[in-house]
């Protein structure tokens, strides 16, 4: 009896982002100052990790829309898309990871970052709302709204790292000028 995957197109969603960003990922960030992993941490790992294997699991059992199907795909593929373009923009400057006391040598406000402080955060979690658009799956939505909040409380933790450092004064006008998960203004000229 051949094994039949209900969800084709969400399952291979799935499958690139375990590999993209649960194993390339990692790879791309400078390693963090080894400091002793929070609560915090530990449960947006967990949280991470848990909605990649139950989108898999989902896609693989559970038959869902053909429209959430594209729709899940197109946000996943957005995200791949919005990532490497805010990667890019790093040059030789590996970001630091999430929920890290690392300040960044450079403050990157061109490409993606010049209307979003934050395009990674978005990219991850382009990824998981297509996951949970394509799987049509309840616990999938609370958990990206989980998600959200980490992205949520990881950013500002950063903004605040960058508010006290030597980058303060640019930082602050940054601020005015950009969103910090969506990206806004889009008709005013930027001065940083």
């Amino acid at each position: 009896m051949p094994v039949e995957v209900h969800n084709f197109p969400v399952f291979i969603l799935c499958l690139v982002c375990l590999g993209v960003y649960g194993v390339v990922v990692p790879r791309l960030f400078k390693p963090g100052v080894p400091v002793k992993p929070t609560r915090t941490k530990r449960l947006f790992i967990y949280l991470f990790w848990g909605m990649l294997v139950r989108g898999l699991w989902h896609a693989f059992l559970y038959q869902s829309s053909p429209v959430c199907q594209i729709v899940g795909i197109a946000l996943g593929c957005c995200s791949l898309v919005l990532f490497s373009l805010a990667y890019r923009q790093h040059g030789t400057q590996m970001p630091g990871r999430a929920f890290t006391p690392d300040v960044p040598a450079v403050l990157v406000t061109s490409g993606p970052y010049s209307r979003l402080r934050h395009p990674v955060y978005t990219a991850y979690l382009l990824i998981f709302l297509g996951m949970t658009v394509g799987t049509q799956d309840g616990v999938m939505a609370l958990g990206w709204l989980c998600l959200l909040m980490s992205y949520y409380i990881a950013a500002r933790l950063e903004e605040q790292l960058l508010g006290n450092s030597l980058h303060s004064s640019t930082f602050r006008l940054y601020q005015q000028q950009s969103g910090l998960l969506l990206p806004w203004n889009f008709w005013r000229p930027r001065t940083v």
